[in-house]
């Protein structure tokens, strides 16, 4: 079985290449759960070429010539495309299936989808997102056959490096995350951004220099360390005793971002948002992960796991990192959705 593989990329370096999806695709090659994979970067074509329709030409000759059985197509963002051009793609000899893989939140009045995601949408046989609730009810909504949810992922190639879990650490705790998630509308912001804001307001008051909070928004707090390099991440994290977020879209179910996978794999113990269906996707979790209804609960979770041993919080993270790696690294997610599609649609 061939997967022609479309990631969203805009450039092909180390920062926006979809590793994950790559490195899973080519492992299901090895493994031989796929004949052969090709990939195309639809975005990145898109800004060599100068248009989309050229970008588009590329893509249709491409599917021509490798004849896949799967088109797996990831957030296809501003790349302008219609029906009729997904029916001439799926129209080839082949006769492809089409699969559509979205990992942004979106909502019904903030960051709302836009017409390219309903073409995918109501043309995919499958549809997967990192959360359901208003995620799955709009790509229904706007067509979709069956929605699945995937979660978030992390890939071994910049995340989860061996470590030995030092006893002296620079920091109490770190976050990494923008104050705010900003939406065209003035004064419109994402879902849990003001509770994002708040929760690092009240942490930096409360530990000022031991807390180490990195991104944009946080000027003016004691503990405002400026902006992150994406490959300083995991280093950053293992500064401390604590990793802490605040999701966005903090009340969709089973949501999470890939800040969560990203933290338990460098080993660290993780602070955030619960979520309803997080007693599903962790059930097996046997630690490491610690979960806030509210910004004061949360507060005063950090405030007890730090209290705790440092003994118990390395043993609690190493098991965090053992739940993250057998079932939330990307070779494994990527390949259970592959098996699911061939079971469902094949």
């Amino acid at each position: 079985m061939k997967l022609l593989h479309l990631p969203n990329e805009t450039e092909l370096d180390n920062k926006r290449l979809q590793i994950g999806a790559r490195k899973a695709f080519k492992h299901l090659v090895e493994q031989g759960e796929l004949s052969a994979v090709e990939t195309f970067s639809f975005l990145y074509e898109s800004k060599q070429c100068g248009n989309y329709k050229e970008a588009r030409e590329k893509l249709l000759a491409l599917a021509e010539k490798f004849q896949p059985d799967i088109i797996f197509w990831q957030h296809i963002d501003y790349f302008e495309v219609d029906d009729a051009f997904v029916h001439q793609l799926l129209g080839i000899a082949s006769k492809p299936k089409l699969v559509y893989h979205e990992a942004d939140p979106y909502g019904r009045y903030i960051k709302r989808i836009n017409e390219n995601m309903r073409v995918m949408f109501r043309n995919a046989e499958a549809v997967f997102m990192v959360g359901l609730g208003i995620f799955a009810e709009l790509a229904q909504e706007a067509g979709a056959k069956r929605v699945y949810f995937s979660p978030h992922n992390f890939e071994t190639v910049r995340s989860g490096s061996e470590w030995q879990p030092t006893l002296k650490r620079e920091n109490d705790l770190v976050m990494i995350a923008n104050a705010m998630g900003y939406v065209r509308m003035p004064g419109r912001y994402f879902p849990g951004s003001q509770h994002r804001k708040e929760f690092g307001k009240k942490l930096s008051e409360r530990f000022g220099k031991r807390f180490a909070l990195y991104g944009k928004g946080w000027d003016g707090l004691e503990a405002s360390r400026g902006m992150l390099p994406f490959d300083q991440q995991e280093q950053a994290i293992r500064s401390a005793w604590l990793s802490v977020n605040w999701d966005h879209f903090d009340q969709v179910p089973y949501y999470f971002s890939n800040r969560l996978p990203i933290s338990l794999a460098a080993g660290v113990v993780h602070v955030t948002t619960w979520h309803s269906g997080y007693d599903q996707v962790f059930k097996e979790c046997k630690g490491g992960l610690y979960t806030a209804k509210t910004v004061e609960e949360a507060v005063e979770l950090v405030q007890y796991l730090l209290g705790q041993p440092k003994d118990f919080l390395i043993e609690e993270g190493q098991k965090g990192r053992a739940f993250v790696f057998e079932h939330l690294e990307a070779n494994i997610v990527y390949g259970n959705i592959i098996r699911l599609v061939k079971e469902v649609l094949f």
